[in-house]
């Protein structure tokens, strides 16, 4: 598993606000990555975002099961990315998207006997997902048999294992961790898209408690055409302009 716990401090304008706001993150490439000269589609978009808006932030990677625990119950906390679904909608104050999110079931290539042109064809398989993700939560509301994992990496090595015969996972995100992990596109098939967990993309969320100021100054920068506009040149920069 690949947590890296390190703080990336990014103090931009000491005083002008009176609590520091502490962004939580998990590795989730290429919205979140460990490489410090592309830190991920989420990182560069609030970077910019806290740079115009004035507030001083702090960067914190966790395991997302604690991140989004924290998220949900700490003041002055924010956390990319995450997907802004119904349940959780009234849980955060929603700010600005760090990034499109396309979600499908895929298979393994060779697996011809597994059969998807539906939903209901889905149901029949065994469906592997990350634990307290929106996937796995959307999984379990539509009464798929899922195999929970405690990291998102793991769904892949774990597809290949055969230890369910799908994944729902993000394409962008599937194509960086068979990257990492030396396996071939090729070997992997997309058979369905799933528009109600896509539609939404990924977001920066902040606890209610937040500080309303902090709130109002990160929702005008994300509010503004310049911020539209490098959204998709970053974006653009990972190749997730579609």
């Amino acid at each position: 598993m690949r947590f890296f716990f390190i703080v990336l401090s990014l103090v931009f304008c000491c005083g002008c606000f009176a609590d520091e706001l502490k962004i939580v993150m998990t590795e989730f490439p290429p919205y979140v990555t460990n490489n410090p000269n592309k830190p991920g589609t989420a990182v560069e978009i609030v970077k910019y975002a806290v740079t115009r808006s004035g507030v001083s932030a702090s960067f914190l990677s966790l395991p997302w099961i604690r991140a989004y625990h924290i998220a949900q119950t700490e003041k002055n906390i924010a956390i990319i990315p995450i997907a802004r679904t119904p349940e959780r909608e009234n849980i955060f104050s929603w700010i600005g998207l760090v990034g499109p999110y396309k979600v499908y079931f895929f298979k393994l290539a060779n697996r011809k006997d597994v059969i998807i042109n539906s939903l209901s064809d889905a149901k029949k398989y065994r469906v592997g997902s990350n634990k307290g993700s929106s996937r796995a939560n959307w999984l379990k509301a539509q009464g798929f048999k899922t195999v929970l994992t405690p990291s998102s990496d793991l769904e892949i090595l774990m597809l290949f294992k055969e230890r369910f015969e799908l994944v729902l996972y993000p394409e962008s995100v599937l194509y960086y961790r068979l990257n990492q992990e030396n396996l071939s596109p090729l070997e992997v098939e997309k058979v369905l898209y799933v528009d109600s967990i896509s539609r939404e993309g990924l977001y920066l969320a902040c606890n209610k408690k937040t500080d309303k100021e902090i709130v109002e100054k990160l929702s005008e920068v994300f509010a503004t055409e310049d911020m539209k506009k490098n959204y998709y040149r970053i974006t653009n920069k990972y190749d997730m302009s579609n």
